[in-house]
């Protein structure tokens, strides 16, 4: 795991002043938004860490302390103080144990470090900022604002857009994976129609499964988040509904498609008629 500030297998002390604090403070504000999220990776591995090395109570029991306000320091920077100290008061026991608990339930999924943080960071802000996560649609995080004959290019062009003007960390969990469904089922028409070879599209499918297990992974999210990519793709085109969508992932995962390209007309109507003769075959 690489070092930002905290080494996860041998941390120090560096808290125990008013100097120490305030040079960790300061060596936080410098780091990046990824660099902040692996730190808190860091320090949370340390933890987990220091209970399971041997060692004196005392000298172990100060580590942790200093490690705890590392995590509640990462917390004020990214939070503010006025919301973490709304949440528990002055007393950060409960903002601990609660870090604690989003930790051991993130860890589960076996993420990059980069990732481990930054899934923390926004479990903690559906909490400590419940007003800042009211329900919004995945066309409020896309501009719809690519020119192209093709309706999945479109789609695909300006879903890569958004994630490059809105970090990760900034999206609510549900409209992520409605991004990574919606970003699925483009590529697998573009593969379809020949913009893409097939590597692109495994590439997009491992993505995708990284996203279902580190949003959410029960039934009832996943089927929202589904319908929520429905919805946004057919903004582009009525003809893309749930049923053409998952044929169109099926076509992409079962057959090599032929060189050339493919217009929208055919690829729905391809797509149509394999529904419609599976159907009447069944």
């Amino acid at each position: 795991m690489t070092t930002i500030i905290t080494s996860p297998f041998n941390p120090t002390p560096e808290l125990q002043s008013a100097e120490g604090l305030q040079s960790y403070l300061s060596k936080l504000t410098e780091l990046s938004r990824s660099d902040l999220c692996i730190e808190l990776c860091s320090v949370m591995a340390a933890k987990y860490n220091i209970k399971m090395m041997p060692g004196g109570l005392i000298e172990k029991q100060e580590i942790m302390t200093d490690l705890t306000d590392k995590a509640t320091s990462i917390c004020m920077l990214e939070f503010g103080q006025a919301t973490v100290f709304g949440f528990a008061g002055s007393n950060l026991s409960q903002l601990n144990e609660l870090i604690n608990i989003i930790n051991e339930k993130v860890a589960q999924h076996e993420l990059e470090p980069e990732l481990h943080g930054s899934m923390i960071l926004r479990e903690l802000s559906e909490i400590l900022r419940p007003e800042s996560n009211e329900e919004s649609t995945l066309s409020d995080f896309v501009d719809k604002t690519t020119e192209s004959e093709y309706i999945f290019i479109k789609i695909n062009n300006d879903l890569a857009h958004a994630v490059e003007r809105i970090s990760y960390e900034d999206w609510p969990p549900l409209l992520l994976m409605a991004y990574a469904y919606a970003r699925r089922v483009a590529t697998a028409a573009l593969y379809f129609q020949g913009h893409f070879d097939k590597d692109v599209y495994d590439q997009v499918k491992v993505i995708f499964q990284r996203f279902q297990r580190s949003t959410g992974q029960t039934v009832d999210f996943q089927e929202e988040a589904y319908a929520e990519s429905i919805r946004f793709m057919a903004e582009y085109s009525p003809v893309i509904t749930s049923i053409v969508s998952k044929k169109l992932c099926e076509i992409a995962e079962e057959y090599e498609m032929q060189p050339g390209y493919v217009s929208d007309e055919i690829l729905f109507k391809h797509v149509i008629d394999t529904i419609y003769h599976e159907q009447k075959m069944s």
